[in-house]
């Protein structure tokens, strides 16, 4: 997934399923999930991060989390390109 955004602005909602190794979606909501975002992949330090408890949302009906980065969360980042990654237990 790829995501651009302009400093400061809001951006549509972003969406993604759980699925097992056959490429079937996971009908169960995760205990946890993090999608953070980091100056590049790999790297420890996050910049800013969205949870199921804060900033993702997951739907049963059609088993999406989705999250919607606002202007508070880049607002204060420098012009270029970041990293994140997803992590769900």
């Amino acid at each position: 997934m790829k995501i651009e955004l302009v400093q400061g602005d809001t951006s549509c909602i972003y969406k993604f399923q759980r699925k097992n190794i056959d490429g079937e979606v996971i009908k169960t909501k995760a205990k946890k999930v993090w999608v953070t975002f980091k100056d590049t992949c790999g790297c420890d330090e996050a910049l800013f991060q969205k949870t199921l408890e804060k900033g993702i949302t997951y739907s049963e009906e059609d088993n999406y989390y989705r999250f919607q980065l606002v202007p508070e969360d880049t607002d204060e980042l420098p012009y270029g390109v970041y990293g994140f990654d997803i992590a769900i237990i």
